[in-house]
């Protein structure tokens, strides 16, 4: 798999956020083990946002599928 180019060089202690595409801290990012570096790709902030949307998606499949599998 080819690596993502970033389109502005992230000063050191920073790392980019794949999602929000923004250099921010590493601090910024949660861990991952599976990672080389060792932080996830997107920021907290991205992943949350990413959760609420997934959440609102379920939620709005479930009640449609109450109301046409009934």
């Amino acid at each position: 798999m080819p690596f993502k180019k970033i389109p502005v060089p992230v000063p050191p202690g920073a790392k980019w956020c794949h999602s929000c595409q923004q250099a921010k801290p590493h601090q910024a990012f949660g861990v991952d083990r599976s990672t080389k570096d060792g932080r996830r790709y997107c920021c907290d902030a991205c992943g949350v946002t990413k959760v609420r949307q997934r959440h609102v998606r379920n939620v709005e499949f479930a009640r449609l599928s109450s109301v046409l599998y009934k």
